[in-house]
């Protein structure tokens, strides 16, 4: 899987993503070619010659050329710019239209990606807003667009305009409201009344037994607990995690990519991603590396510790749920020796681990979840 991994194309460092914009190919098609075993260059000359999906040959239905912005003394299209910047075409589309220079337009996205805006309590950013009052983003982020700062009324009132009319009712309340009051998912739980024709209360209970994760299709677990909730209580982006293992990656895999490049003031992704790859070909070791500045080195051995942690936790979870299994004494050390555990660890953090949980009184394998409001 090339997916993820940086590519050197004209002396630098850069994603296929990033490539596919320069060459004005499909990401796609660079990925077949390289899963395929051709090189960068090959990937790119063969899928010029064979690919139906070549931008700058395609014919136009309007026979006009993709309008260019002039960015670091050269010219590009809205695709190429929001490839190189890691962004979503449509609002940097947004914001040009707007009259923004492209320079405002990259700064507006990246700040307003990572601000927060305090609902309910305490700040949250837009996805969360979104989790609980089934508003969609795309509203929420173009009426909180503006660069000032915002009450909680303000929001309140922003969240209320575009909420569409709710029938459905839990007793003399709306569900959205109910769902809002409660902090539950609306989005899940309207998929399941829909989806498994649940009544509103049948499927509330669904979704506090069970979490965002939908219990009627194949459900990962760790340690009597679901996949899921181990990353909301290690603080890790669960759908971002899932999102990778569907594409093929380890739990461990997309949780250490996860932690190197989750969203964070430190350079650019493009810079957490070299350093990602670095350590995972070197471990700790990268730090060595030649070329490497010191504020690169803090942050592998932040992310490093960070990493070890989180993992140490992991596999406290899984020696939870394997050590019931063992019939010896021999096995039990065999399960403990492989995860590199010792009984103490496991017997000094088991009631921490479980900290959070609360037994579920379900049949099935998942015996504990999630007791915190999220």
């Amino acid at each position: 899987m090339y997916q993820g991994k940086l590519q050197e194309f004209e002396g630098q460092l850069l994603s296929v993503k990033t490539i596919a914009g320069m060459v004005h190919l499909a990401p796609s098609t660079l990925y077949k070619y390289l899963n395929q075993g051709f090189t960068i260059y090959d990937a790119i000359e063969e899928g010029k010659r064979k690919s139906d999906k070549v931008f700058k040959n395609r014919e136009k239905t309007n026979n006009q050329e993709a309008k260019k912005y002039l960015w670091k003394g050269r010219e590009w299209t809205v695709a190429q710019l929001a490839a190189e910047n890691g962004i979503s075409r449509e609002p940097l589309y947004r914001r040009l239209k707007k009259g923004m220079s492209v320079e405002q337009a990259i700064e507006d996205i990246k700040k307003h990606i990572s601000r927060k805006y305090p609902f309910l309590g305490s700040l949250v950013s837009i996805y969360r807003i979104s989790l609980l009052t089934g508003v969609s983003e795309f509203y929420l982020e173009k009426a909180l667009g503006e660069e000032r700062e915002y009450t909680e009324a303000e929001v309140n009132e922003i969240v209320s305009h575009y909420q569409k009319p709710n029938i459905i009712m839990v007793g003399n309340v709306s569900l959205v409201k109910y769902c809002i009051d409660q902090q539950l998912n609306y989005n899940v739980i309207y998929y399941l009344m829909k989806t498994y024709q649940l009544t509103p209360l049948k499927a509330i209970q669904q979704y506090r037994e069970n979490g965002q994760t939908n219990h009627f299709s194949y459900t990962f677990t760790i340690g009597d607990i679901l996949l899921s909730h181990f990353f909301i209580k290690e603080r890790l982006d669960d759908r971002y995690i899932k999102d990778r293992m569907r594409k093929g990656e380890s739990e461990i895999e997309a949780i250490t990519a996860c932690i190197f490049l989750s969203k964070e003031d430190y350079k650019t992704r493009e810079v957490r991603n070299s350093l990602y790859h670095l350590y995972q070909e070197e471990g700790i070791e990268a730090v060595n590396h030649v070329g490497l500045e010191e504020a690169d080195q803090a942050f592998i051995r932040m992310k490093a510790k960070r990493v070890e942690e989180v993992l140490f936790d992991y596999r406290l979870y899984e020696a939870i749920q394997l050590l019931p299994t063992a019939r010896t004494t021999e096995e039990r050390t065999y399960i403990l020796n492989s995860l590199h555990l010792t009984q103490e660890d496991v017997t000094t953090h088991h009631e921490e681990l479980f900290e959070d949980f609360i037994p579920s009184g379900r049949d099935d394998e998942v015996t504990h979840i999630w007791k915190k409001k999220f």
